[in-house]
């Protein structure tokens, strides 16, 4: 008998539906599957903000400084840092919890597209104004750095 919880056997279902779909998706359509993620940082933004967490009108560090509330209380991460300059934003989530997935996924070749921190942060740019191109993603011992060239 597993002697984990019910809350980490739904988690264990939720990871594996999660890899599975982002797997499939890519091998079935390659980068063609990006506005999938869009529509789904788009709507996981909703969210936040039906939450208390406005977008608009604030600064790139503010908004980022709110999502960094948001992804701890909703447990997608315990934080997120920044580093602003002329032409490029990076960011670092630490301890996504979709880590593992993310780690499995870069190792079989496919881009982690549905990652609620990744796809989250690049909607609220977006939303925020911030005009940038997303650059790469790299996987750290526990974090990830989101990297965008800004235009």
């Amino acid at each position: 008998m597993s002697s984990k919880t019910l809350e980490e056997k739904r988690m264990g279902i939720d990871h594996l539906l999660l890899h599975a779909f982002t797997k499939g998706a890519w091998e079935l359509l390659g980068e063609g599957v990006l506005p999938i993620a869009r529509a789904a940082g788009k709507e996981l933004l909703e969210l936040f903000e039906k939450e208390g967490t406005p977008i608009e009108g604030n600064s790139v560090e503010q908004v980022l400084d709110l999502l960094g509330q948001k992804y701890k209380e909703f447990g997608l991460a315990e934080g997120i840092s920044n580093e602003l300059s002329d032409h490029k934003l990076t960011i670092t989530v630490t301890k996504p919890y979709d880590f593992d997935i993310m780690q499995r996924l870069d190792v079989e070749g496919i881009k982690p597209f549905m990652s609620p921190v990744v796809i989250a942060t690049i909607a609220a740019l977006q939303k925020a104004g911030v005009k940038a191109i997303f650059r790469k993603m790299e996987l750290l011992d526990d974090a990830i750095k989101l990297e965008f060239k800004l235009l």
